[in-house]
């Protein structure tokens, strides 16, 4: 009886432990059309453990080799290390490329897989026909054109596609233009009997809006970019005077018509122009004999503007457009009060009669 329950232990202990994988180590240079070959390493809870049989199978850019494991008579419960080469049989896989090698150990006594290693695999591709472009590089502005370099060999015939969409066939270097964001240029060659792939994605930059709106108070003109705070402005007033930022403020020191530009550039540098003209003319221009104090600046909460204002007081923020603000009720009829609590953080300016102001709100 005591043999017998011995025995019966240790046909329990194997079968609860499996076999366990330690490593796996294919082939340094894999191909599709060869045999190549696995080492994998592990250890078995027992010794009558043996490899009964194997099968590799393919799916999608999964590529799984079980090891078939079976016990049988009875062996000695100790965990005993193993090595097994396992082989892949040339023409596993329908194509090169990357994939994903997945190595089981399967226990057919109970019917799992008791263990599995996984690991990126790359199988080269044995057609005569090899695929080959290269772009000149991998960044570009919106106006820059793509160039794409053929360094295929051994194809009779070349698909080109963008974006998965069908181009245009045959050998040779080309350019593209007229592209933006993310973009996938495609080859597939075939000698006849076989086809081979490859692929570059180029990202081009979207055209930076560099538009911009312009008021004039007096002498002074509000100049405000409305494309956003994500790109660098540069300003050029047409007197020799520069500027940077969303919103400038400039004037001008003669009489005339200045041609304005504003170059726009995002964060790869990819810069775009745009221009106009404005007038600037003294006469008739009155300028106010008062001043204005306008404080805390930068402000959180109340802001105070301080003065006699020949016109109402107007708020704009930094994309120019008018913003609606109520003036609080004050003691005095030269101090204005406002309430900018409500306000998001940002740059404002503040306008009236012939004066505009910057302003912080934090």
């Amino acid at each position: 009886m005591k043999y017998i329950s011995t025995l019966f232990f240790m046909v329990l202990f194997s079968a609860s432990y499996g076999q366990f994988l330690n490593s796996i180590t294919p082939d340094a240079n894999p191909f599709e059309c060869q045999n190549f070959t696995i080492i994998v390493t592990g250890d078995l809870p027992a010794s009558n453990y043996t490899v009964v049989s194997q099968n590799a199978t393919v799916s999608g850019s999964n590529l799984t080799v079980r090891l078939n494991f079976d016990a049988p008579g009875f062996g000695s419960p100790t965990i005993t290390p193993f090595s097994y080469v396992a082989t892949v049989p040339a023409n596993t896989v329908s194509s090169s490329g990357p994939y994903t090698l997945i190595v089981e150990a399967f226990f057919t006594v109970t019917g799992q897989v008791t263990s599995s290693l996984n690991q990126p695999i790359t199988i080269g591709s044995c057609c005569g026909a090899v695929a080959g472009l290269v772009a000149d590089k991998n960044q570009y502005c919106w106006d820059e054109t793509v160039m794409i370099t053929d360094s295929s060999a051994g194809a009779t015939s070349i698909d080109w596609y963008v974006n998965n969409v069908f181009d245009h066939s045959g050998a040779g270097d080309f350019t593209l233009s007229g592209l933006s964001g993310a973009n996938t240029i495609k080859q597939v060659v075939s000698d006849g009997s076989c086809s081979d792939s490859s692929e570059v994605t180029v990202n081009v930059s979207s055209v930076p809006n560099a538009g911009f709106t312009v008021i004039q108070a007096g002498s002074q003109f509000t100049f405000t970019a409305t494309g956003g705070t994500a790109f660098i402005y540069t300003w050029d007033f047409g007197d020799g005077n520069t500027d940077q930022g969303v919103l400038v403020s400039h004037t001008y020191g003669a009489d005339g018509n200045y041609n304005v530009c504003l170059s726009s550039a995002n964060s790869n540098m990819c810069v775009a122009d745009s221009c106009t003209t404005v007038t600037f003319s003294s006469i008739g221009l009155e300028e106010s004999s008062k001043t204005i104090r306008i404080y805390p600046n930068p402000a959180s909460n109340i802001v105070q503007i301080e003065g006699v204002a020949t016109t109402d007081i107007q708020w704009y923020n930094e994309l120019g457009q008018k913003i609606e603000l109520r003036e609080e009720t004050s003691s005095h009829d030269y101090i204005h009060v406002y309430d900018v609590s409500g306000l998001p953080a940002g740059l404002y300016y503040i306008q009236w009669a012939d004066k505009a102001e910057k302003i912080i709100i934090q």
